[in-house]
């Protein structure tokens, strides 16, 4: 919320409602879980749906933010922890940052390919090497 106000804040500043934002969030990543530490129960699946609903609110009619243009970033999606969240409708992110930085080069290239095939008519996808 507090990034929807520093944009929003900015926004009237300068006379511009409608800024662009992206906002985005880790899932299952061991350096930065984000979705994990959403909620006390430590899930990702429920961090990650409150992490989508909150922000569905936050920028829907009444909100302040409402004008605002949020896009949602899915960042460092393991292609092997994230197995279940790949199976996700991923239609509800504008970006995935799809990582497979932990196999070998040409096998990275070939997961990285293949996720872009399946999504990338409809989602900006970003690889990891």
């Amino acid at each position: 919320e507090a990034i929807l106000q520093a944009v929003n804040d900015y926004g009237q500043s300068i006379g511009k409602e409608d800024l662009p934002i992206i906002i985005g969030i880790t899932n299952t990543y061991r350096p930065r879980p984000q979705s994990v530490y959403y909620t006390q129960t430590r899930r990702w699946d429920l961090g990650l749906n409150l992490f989508l609903a909150d922000l569905k609110v936050l920028t829907s009619e009444p909100s302040p933010f409402a004008r605002l243009k949020v896009m949602v970033h899915l960042d460092h999606v393991q292609w092997d922890e994230d197995e279940e969240l790949l199976r996700w409708d991923m239609a509800q992110f504008s970006s995935i940052m799809y990582d497979a930085s932990t196999l070998p080069l040409e096998k990275n290239i070939r997961k990285t390919a293949t996720f872009r095939e399946r999504y990338g008519h409809t989602i900006v996808i970003e690889g990891g090497c």
